[in-house]
């Protein structure tokens, strides 16, 4: 015998078995949507700060911008958002390195400020004379010096150019101010023009702005190569300069304009003795 009340209890039964498939569905295809939207999104932000990055730094990829600078920036560029996003991007890649983890946001201030205090080269431009050129296999961590600057006392100094004969040429393409230079003669006859730290800056300012130029990587003028600064050597000719006084022609004068290399224990003679010969 036909049980109405059975007949309904399953088609009850079956519409709301229909429903909740087609309900799991819906939920399914809510969360498919969901997730690729979201992927769309995320490769649209990865569009935006690759675009972002070329902008800012002038390269295709961030190898690519390691590779032509490695570490920057230094004293001589202010802290501006290319500063910021390179100096992120280089410490985003040392704590990859060396714990193996890729989300920036893992990485705590204090590790921040560690790597940037402990990485010899963070916070320098490449050389604009890199080691061992005119060779290919150049060596971009260190330099070859263009200057020799003596600390004569507060607020004087003197520059006598030092590099090597190789540079001549190099040399000659570079906008100087020959007429603040002095020479190894006149440090020998007592004679040196003596500059302050005003004239300095001053006078080295436009190869600065050459050094940021950056205008070609085949350029024939390896300083327009890339964003790079000049290296010179410090010497202390006079030992009644005081700390702060050193600080104030090194940090505040010398490094406005160049990456310095200060030989501690030798005078200018003794490096001119030792090297020159």
């Amino acid at each position: 015998m036909f049980n109405i009340h059975s007949f309904r209890r399953g088609q009850i039964f079956s519409f709301t078995l229909t429903e909740l498939i087609l309900l799991i569905l819906f939920i399914l295809l809510l969360l498919l949507w969901f997730v690729t939207d979201r992927k769309d999104q995320e490769l649209a932000k990865k569009d935006q700060e690759l675009a972002k990055w070329s902008e800012v730094t002038g390269a295709n990829a961030p190898q690519e911008f390691k590779d032509l600078y490695p570490n920057f920036p230094d004293k001589t560029t202010e802290p501006d958002l290319r500063d910021q996003l390179i100096v992120a991007n280089k410490i985003i890649e040392e704590f990859k390195d060396k714990t193996g983890k890729d989300d920036p946001s893992e990485i705590p201030k204090s590790v921040k400020e560690m790597i940037a205090d402990a990485e010899e080269g963070l916070g320098r431009n490449p050389p604009c004379w890199p080691k061992g050129w005119p060779a290919k296999d150049l060596n971009y961590e260190k330099s070859d010096r263009i200057f020799n600057v003596l600390f004569m006392g507060a607020d004087k100094l003197a520059v006598i150019a030092g590099y090597k004969n190789v540079y001549k040429d190099q040399y000659e393409l570079l906008p100087i101010d020959k007429s603040i230079l002095s020479t190894n003669d006149n440090f020998e006859s007592n004679a040196l023009n003596i500059v302050s730290s005003s004239q300095f800056i001053k006078s080295f300012l436009p190869l600065l702005e050459d050094s940021k130029n950056a205008l070609d990587i085949e350029h024939s003028n390896l300083t327009l190569q890339r964003d790079c600064r000049h290296e010179v050597r410090i010497f202390i000719e006079n030992e009644d300069i005081s700390r702060k006084e050193y600080i104030g022609l090194k940090e505040e004068t010398v490094e406005n304009i160049f990456t310095t290399f200060r030989f501690r224990d030798d005078s200018y003679s003794d490096y001119l003795m030792k090297y020159k010969q």
